[in-house]
């Protein structure tokens, strides 16, 4: 009977189903890192970058975005790429692009992507954002930012 509560259990594992206990101090480091501003007076950004213990053996991958302009609505196009790096093997977890024209027509203040992985046991990880925007139609600059490192 115990062989086969055994092998319930890690099939429920390996489908997502039943998550193992995991200790919060599973992780080291990580936590956030702030741009400088990016931009003209009129139309500024910056960004922070984040990678954190989300608890339940997750990491926690943030992008926060900040804007402050004359006039909001002239925001012609934002655009964010953000990735989760594994610096363990050279390689991205998973990343995803954003329109973020939306967030800085708004002035939105801090407004967050997020994206949650399971991570592999020895492996240090990074997030990584790319944000760029064009206010009237003209071209703002870039913003490059990488969270503090994790290791897990």
């Amino acid at each position: 009977m115990r062989i086969h509560s055994i092998a319930t259990v890690v099939l429920l594992c390996l489908a997502g189903l039943v998550v193992p206990a995991t200790s919060a101090s599973a992780s080291t480091g990580g936590g956030c890192s702030l741009s400088a501003w990016t931009g003209t007076g009129q139309a500024q950004y910056k960004v922070k970058a984040c990678a954190q213990n989300g608890g339940w053996a997750r990491i926690n991958s943030d992008a926060y975005i900040y804007f402050s302009a004359a006039n909001p609505g002239l925001w012609t196009n934002c655009s964010m790429y953000m990735a989760l790096i594994d610096l363990t093997t050279k390689s991205k977890v998973v990343d995803k692009s954003i329109d973020c024209t939306l967030a800085a027509r708004e002035n939105k203040w801090g407004e967050n992507y997020s994206i949650n992985v399971w991570p592999t046991s020895g492996h240090s990880y990074e997030t990584q954002i790319k944000v760029t925007a064009y206010y009237e139609g003209r071209y703002t600059g870039y913003t490059y930012q990488w969270s503090p490192t994790i290791t897990w």
